[in-house]
C-alpha cells in the first residue's frame, strides 16, 4: 500500500463517505475506492497520524459556452492554491 485516505463529500446534513486506497502492484499504480458507512469514516479518521490536518477545499462548478469548469479552493493551505478542472461536454 502507497497511501489511504478517507474522503467526506456532501452539505448540510447529506454526505457521502469514501475510502481510497493507492496500491502499487507489479510497478503499476491502482486506486481502489470504497463507500463506506459514517461510523468507518469516524473509526478511520481517529486512526489518523499526528501532525497531520484535515484537507478541506469549496468547490464552485461554472458552464460557459458549453464550456464545465471546476475550480476547486483549499482555503486552510498557506497561499491558498486553488484547483482547476476543465470538463468539455
Amino acid at each position: 500500500m502507497n497511501s489511504c485516505s478517507v474522503e467526506k463529500k456532501g452539505s448540510k446534513q447529506s454526505f457521502t463517505y469514501t475510502l481510497k486506497v493507492n496500491l502499487i502492484k507489479n510497478g503499476a499504480k491502482i486506486l481502489k475506492k470504497k463507500n463506506i458507512s459514517a461510523a468507518e469514516y469516524i473509526h478511520y479518521k481517529s486512526q489518523m497520524k499526528k501532525d497531520t490536518c484535515v484537507l478541506k477545499s469549496k468547490r464552485v462548478c461554472i458552464i460557459d459556452n458549453g464550456v464545465y469548469i471546476i475550480v476547486d479552493y483549499f482555503p486552510t493551505i498557506d497561499g491558498a492554491p486553488m484547483l482547476g478542472i476543465i470538463q468539455i461536454k
